[in-house]
């Protein structure tokens, strides 16, 4: 007969984690009550800072809208007609004179030139109401406005509306030196910076020549070459050319306009011609 193997032995490992006893023991009733005490004191005490934040933006709405309404707007047209006029001045015009110019943005970067800044206009006084706009729309249009270049005029004049009834004049006084040139290439030049203009004031005033009327060369600001003066006959008789060369191009709309010098040689002078 075989004899039974022997029982093998196991190991037993405790868990290495750390438990804390539990007690099964009564709890006693007090400790309960204590508890259940706290709590209620704690659900008081945080509805009653609730409560006080509540309130306290309730106030806070009400200081601000009491602040808000106890503000009113200043009594400017209460205000005597002097003073007003004074504001006008102050905000509408400028000691100096109003002086528009329109600039080009380059494509390379230019060392800033600093100037000290002068007197801003505030031209949106004239949008408040019709009182003031009727009171003040004369200091923002004061006798002479200058324009540095044809740009500036452009959009000047382009932004204007129809119902502008304030610029009543506008004078353009200017010198163009194109010398060892006659009249008519003159006219020509003109013709090609102002030709919107030209077109704007025929539509207009229903006479398609009528910016050529308003045009004025004074007949003694024509020289002749190497900067001779002319005598009085072929200085009007420039004048005369310059007029109806560009009453031509007005008419013909630019027909047969001169871009430039000729390649070919110097032909006769006006005064060699005449």
């Amino acid at each position: 007969m075989t004899e039974p193997a022997a029982p093998q032995s196991y190991t037993l490992r405790s868990s290495k984690r750390k438990r804390a006893p539990v007690s099964y023991l009564e709890i006693d009733s007090q400790e309960v009550d204590s508890y259940a005490d706290g709590d209620l004191h704690d659900e008081d005490y945080q509805s009653s800072v609730v409560k006080s934040s509540k309130r306290n933006n309730n106030n806070k709405k009400r200081k601000t809208t009491t602040s808000r309404s106890s503000k009113k707007p200043f009594p400017f047209l209460r205000l005597p007609a002097e003073i007003r006029n004074q504001i006008y001045e102050y905000c509408l015009s400028d000691p100096n004179g109003l002086h528009l110019r329109s600039t080009i943005r380059i494509g390379h970067r230019r060392t800033v030139r600093r100037h000290p800044a002068g007197p801003k206009l505030s031209p949106a006084l004239l949008a408040v109401n019709k009182q003031m706009h009727a009171e003040a729309r004369s200091f923002l249009y004061p006798d002479v406005i200058s324009l540095e270049n044809s740009t500036a005029l452009h959009h000047f004049v382009a932004n204007l509306s129809r119902h502008c009834t304030n610029v009543a004049r506008i004078e353009i006084d200017c010198s163009i030196s194109m010398c060892g040139v006659g009249p008519k290439q003159v006219a020509h030049r003109i013709y090609r910076d102002t030709y919107r203009w030209l077109e704007a004031v025929g539509r207009e005033t229903g006479t398609w020549d009528e910016g050529v009327r308003r045009i004025k060369v004074l007949s003694d600001e024509w020289y002749g070459r190497s900067g001779r003066m002319l005598t009085q006959e072929v200085r009007e008789a420039c004048a005369r050319t310059f007029e109806e060369e560009l009453r031509m191009l007005v008419k013909d709309k630019g027909k047969g306009l001169w871009w430039g010098r000729r390649k070919r040689g110097k032909g006769p002078s006006f005064e060699e011609r005449t």
